[in-house]
């Protein structure tokens, strides 16, 4: 028995070192201090493991007595570092990642306050009263004699309480946070970190407190359940992509407005204008928004099925209040003639709602090309500047920063001088709350700009080797907004500061920016902050990007190429780009390279022209497609 003892406590010791180890080894970079709080609750099970191999392997009362206060100092520590890393999770999930939250934070909610409260008052009478008795006894398994620790009875319940927070505290938090989340493999995980500790928890209490004081020494047993039960912890933190996978939504960004602006669309009959507004809609709906949707008369039926298509339910939706759907005629003419008073009142009430409810509004104003008004535009434009709106003339009918609204119009059959004149009159990105989104002049900005279609673009991995001293950020710009109006959405990595970065500032893309940091950062809503000298972990946000957009096309902007050459020199970039194209294979993704081939040995450019089908370059000449393949 004696040998089966060693095995076990030598095995669980050398088991959860090496578990910790590789722990320590995971990137965990965005949850450096959940990692943190992991390990400190491993350390404090092997600290506990430590001190019981000592008193099985020098029992003596004096060695009982003091290695049990030790264990359950360390039992103690791992609960409320176990708490901390729940509390953490949850907080930043429910808060999301664009909030400022400090890990301390927790410490200071009253159910924290009064967790750790009883833990430490627990941690102080242990040592300070000695609640326990030492008595020798037979061991009812082996028949050897024993030592085992006698608790009082108010401490057996001390003991069992600290059990029961396990539950109540960090478990239940994990539990509750799992359906929060909507990712599958993060439900998975979150579901298991809590099982796994609950279990920990259960057979600590169970083999230390129930079964050795009533003779049954098999404590060893207990500390093999809960080492599997670590196990199962580390392999479900081994991929920080799994925990950051908690902060990505799940529905594609529209890249059109932010809260509180207005933008009047141009469009024709003949583009796919409802992929446009079903993303929209679709983004409104997950965020849980209320939406209006107004459309021309013709298009009444057409829509709904349209908006089905996309996967919109628009029954569903209707039902329970969230979209509002009515043709013109039914919003602005309910008896014939144009009426501006009914709609103002059923929309500011709308936003009242909303408001009150803590949500936002998206609104779609489909007016095509005024024929519901026989063209006479100027009668929409007064309801537009109503100054009941709150806004100033120019911004229309946004008033407030919650709101969010698309005013679509058609201009296959205007005059250049009428799409001016409505231009000027709506604003037209002459104030920032009502910008312009020309659909028509930006569908396929870039794609025209080396003889291809969007169609033709789409799914491309393009080298685009260009020359500083020309303005080919101008070329990267239309490729942003040839994406943005098909409802594609961006991702740039570029360095802090850069040309790109600067150039792009205002268009509602993801940044990625390299800089000299040794972690990752948060910066806003819109720029994450990666190291440069990391390229294991830009990687890894290419794989994250793939898995925030399983089902539509990405585009993507790579300007840190000469980043990369200086920090990791040629072999390892070179290697890298082979990793990177292999991982971007789908063609959802189109992704532009770019390269500052002057500034580079000819060997090194050469070499990594050789990796990409299509090349591309810009200089005094402008766009120059050098070799573009078949059209995938």
């Amino acid at each position: 028995m004696y040998i089966i003892q060693f095995l076990a406590y030598i095995g669980a010791l050398v088991s959860n070192s090496l578990l910790m180890c590789f722990l320590l080894r995971q990137k965990a970079s965005y949850f450096r201090d959940v990692k943190r709080y992991f390990v400190a609750t491993h350390l404090a099970f092997v600290l506990l493991i430590l001190t019981d191999a000592f008193r099985n392997w020098f029992p003596s009362e004096a060695s009982v007595l003091y290695t049990f206060k030790v264990g359950v100092s360390a039992c103690v520590s791992g609960v409320a570092t176990m708490g901390l890393s729940a509390a953490i999770l949850y907080k930043r999930v429910k808060l999301g990642p664009w909030k400022v939250f400090h890990a301390g934070d927790v410490l200071k909610s009253p159910f924290s306050l009064v967790h750790h409260g009883f833990l430490l008052a627990v941690l102080i009478l242990t040592w300070a009263l000695t609640p326990l008795q030492i008595e020798q006894m037979t061991d009812l398994i082996s028949g050897e004699p024993i030592y085992v620790p006698v608790l009082e009875v108010w401490y057996t319940i001390c003991l069992f309480l600290i059990v029961m927070s396990l539950f109540a505290y960090p478990c239940s938090l994990l539990f509750l946070l799992s359906r929060r989340v909507k990712a599958g493999k993060a439900v998975s995980a979150l579901t298991g970190f809590g099982v796994c500790w609950a279990i920990v928890g259960v057979s600590t209490f169970g083999f230390n407190v129930v079964f050795w004081p009533m003779g049954f020494d098999v404590i060893w047993l207990g500390y093999l359940i809960s080492t599997v039960s670590f196990g199962v912890i580390v392999y479900l933190f081994r991929e920080t992509t799994l925990l950051e996978s908690l902060f990505e939504e799940v529905y594609l960004p529209s890249g059109l407005v932010r809260e509180g602006e207005a933008a009047v669309v141009l469009y024709t009959p003949s583009m796919d204008k409802m992929r446009v507004f079903s993303a929209f809609i679709r983004e409104g709906v997950a965020k849980g928004d209320r939406i209006a949707y107004i459309c021309p008369d013709e298009e009444s039926s057409l829509v709904r099925s349209n908006l089905a298509t996309y996967g919109i339910d628009v029954n569903k939706y209707e039902r329970d209040g969230t979209l509002f759907m009515k043709s013109l005629s039914e919003f602005f003419k309910p008896d014939g003639n144009f009426d501006k008073e009914g709609p103002i009142e059923f929309l500011l009430n709308r936003r009242d709602d909303a408001r009150r409810r803590g949500c936002n509004v998206r609104e779609i104003e489909d007016i095509g090309d005024f024929s519901f008004l026989k063209g006479q535009w100027r009668k929409y434009l007064d309801y537009w500047n109503d100054p009941r709106w709150g806004a100033l003339p120019g911004v229309g009918i946004v008033w407030e920063p919650f709101i969010m609204e698309l005013i679509a119009v058609d201009v296959e059959e205007m005059s250049e001088a009428k799409v001016a004149d409505v231009l000027k009159a709506f604003g037209g990105g002459s104030v920032a709350q009502a910008r312009l989104i020309n659909l028509i002049a930006h569908v396929d900005a870039f794609s025209k700009s080396v003889g291809l279609t969007h169609q033709q673009m789409l799914g491309r991995k393009v080298l685009l080797e260009f020359d500083p001293a020309c303005a080919y950020e101008k070329a990267i710009e239309d490729f942003v907004k040839e994406s943005l109006a098909n409802v594609e959405p961006v991702l740039v990595f570029t360095p802090r500061g850069s040309v790109i970065h600067n150039t792009l500032a205002n268009q509602p893309v993801k940044f990625f920016l390299t800089s000299r940091t040794s972690v990752p950062e948060i910066l806003s809503e819109k720029e994450v902050l990666l190291p440069t000298n990391n390229p294991p972990l830009i990687l890894d946000s290419f794989d994250k990007i793939l898995e925030a957009h399983p089902q539509g096309a990405v585009s993507l902007v790579f300007d840190i190429f000469s980043e990369l050459l200086t920090s990791a020199g040629f072999e390892k970039t070179y290697k890298f780009i082979q990793y990177a194209l292999e991982m971007l294979y789908s063609e959802r993704v189109t992704a532009v390279f770019l390269l500052n081939s002057p500034a580079h040995d000819p060997k090194i450019v050469s070499s990594l022209r050789g990796l990409f089908p299509n090349r591309i370059a810009y200089g005094k000449e402008g766009m120059q497609a050098f070799r573009l393949t078949e059209a995938l």
